[in-house]
């Protein structure tokens, strides 16, 4: 692959150096990226192939402890999918290699949908410890919703319960029935909320999900996490008003230029390329690219998204009370008119 024997370097592999310092190391980037290639192509890549060949869909979390180009990995998915879990409670670090599972990472996978143009996101949702405070059907939708609307925020529009478990006994049912061993949040029909609550929150879900999953996602900055391998696809994080996307080298070359934006294979429109470590708010002012959305308050997520000549904006608050917060939505200016959707209700208001 690489144009060279992989024999003279094998020491390399235990330990020793070959030849020159630098040479021993440019023997392992090439190493490391072949690995990631392969893993690549016949592992994602193949699975992609024999789903397609018998009319499935192939959905896939491509990341975890293999030696891989995460964003490589990713793109053979139609659905790329993350992960995050319900905090602990008991003090425990919940820490990955991708950062916390309580933040989770779907503007990890939101990058590769965005920039093949793949619809739709995933995401493992809620998953738990067994701890005093989180598991063991202690969760509910009221102690889920400000979780889940962060992260469909982050770019995610599809959650996957963790986990729905078939409960063969019906007569008479047993409870609290079967279990995934004690992980999840036992989502199904012995929760004594599952004919309450939860046909409310699926409701709200799905009206957010169908809107989320339209048109084109508006990220004005597209990071250059390089073409090492392993690569995690992480690096780099957007100042408060703007949103971002990561690519790795062989995404960059595949950029074209439409006047004073870099274009991606699926459609994304960005204003700005940047390595993690610029001075990203300073580059975006430069070209005169204004924050996206901002609020007078902290603990505000949103996302923005385009569809046809509607801009789509999802706001969410963590809050429990009520309040009134002043928001400014850069595409919404020079509209004729606004409307306010209000997904927990189903009510719409004009503004």
């Amino acid at each position: 692959r690489k144009g060279y024997d992989i024999l003279p370097y094998l020491p390399v592999l235990a330990g020793y150096p070959v030849g020159s310092v630098a040479r021993t190391d440019a023997f392992l980037s090439d190493f490391r990226r072949v690995i990631a290639d392969l893993f690549a192509e016949n592992y994602a890549g193949e699975m992609a192939r024999l789903c397609h060949a018998n009319g499935l869909s192939f959905a896939c979390e491509p990341y975890g402890n293999s030696p891989t180009d995460d964003l490589q990995y990713g793109a053979a998915c139609d659905i790329p999918m993350g992960e995050f879990w319900i905090p602990r409670g008991d003090g425990r670090p919940m820490d990955t290699r991708w950062g916390n599972r309580k933040a989770g990472n779907g503007a990890f996978v939101a990058s590769i949908a965005h920039y093949w143009g793949k619809p739709v996101v995933g995401a493992e949702s809620f998953t738990a410890y067994p701890t005093p405070t989180s598991g063991r059907w202690l969760e509910h939708p009221y102690s889920i919703k400000a979780q889940g609307d962060r992260i469909l925020a982050d770019g995610v529009n599809r959650f996957y319960f963790h986990r729905y478990v078939h409960q063969p006994w019906t007569s008479p049912t047993v409870y609290p029935g079967m279990t995934m061993a004690y992980y999840g949040g036992h989502y199904e029909r012995t929760q004594t909320w599952w004919y309450n609550g939860f046909k409310a929150y699926l409701a709200y879900l799905t009206r957010v999900q169908f809107m989320l999953q339209r048109g084109q996602p508006v990220s004005d900055i597209l990071f250059d996490v390089g073409g090492e391998a392993p690569n995690f696809g992480i690096a780099g994080k957007a100042p408060d008003g703007w949103k971002c996307d990561h690519a790795n080298a062989e995404m960059i070359r595949a950029l074209k230029r439409d006047g004073d934006r870099l274009v991606s294979p699926g459609g994304a429109r960005y204003r700005v390329l940047a390595k993690p470590e610029d001075d990203v708010a300073a580059m975006l002012k430069s070209v005169g690219c204004a924050p996206d959305f901002l609020c007078g308050e902290g603990g505000v997520s949103w996302i923005h998204r385009r569809d046809g000549d509607d801009e789509i904006y999802f706001v969410a608050r963590s809050g429990e009370t009520a309040t009134t917060i002043p928001c400014l939505f850069r595409d919404g200016r020079g509209k004729a008119s606004a409307e306010l959707w209000d997904p927990d209700k189903a009510i719409l208001r004009r503004v």
